[in-house]
C-alpha cells in the first residue's frame, strides 16, 4: 500500500515539475518531470499488478 502511495506522490511531483518546466520554457525541467511521471506510473502499474502475477504463477505451479 505504501509503495502505491509513493508512486502517486511521484506522479504528482513529476506533473508539477513538468508543468512548471513547460510554463517557464525550461526544457530540461520539463523533460525530467515527464520522465518522473512515466517512471512513477510504470511503477504503480507494476506494484498494482504484482499480486495478480504471483497468483497466476502460483496457480500454474499447482497444476504441474
Amino acid at each position: 500500500g505504501w509503495a502505491l502511495v509513493a508512486a502517486v506522490i511521484g506522479i504528482v511531483i513529476g506533473a508539477v515539475a513538468w508543468g512548471l518546466g513547460q510554463h517557464s520554457q525550461n526544457y530540461h525541467q520539463a523533460y525530467a518531470g515527464r520522465k518522473g511521471v512515466l517512471v512513477s506510473a510504470a511503477a504503480a502499474i507494476l506494484i498494482g499488478g504484482a499480486p495478480h502475477v504471483v497468483n497466476f504463477f502460483n496457480g500454474m505451479g499447482g497444476k504441474i
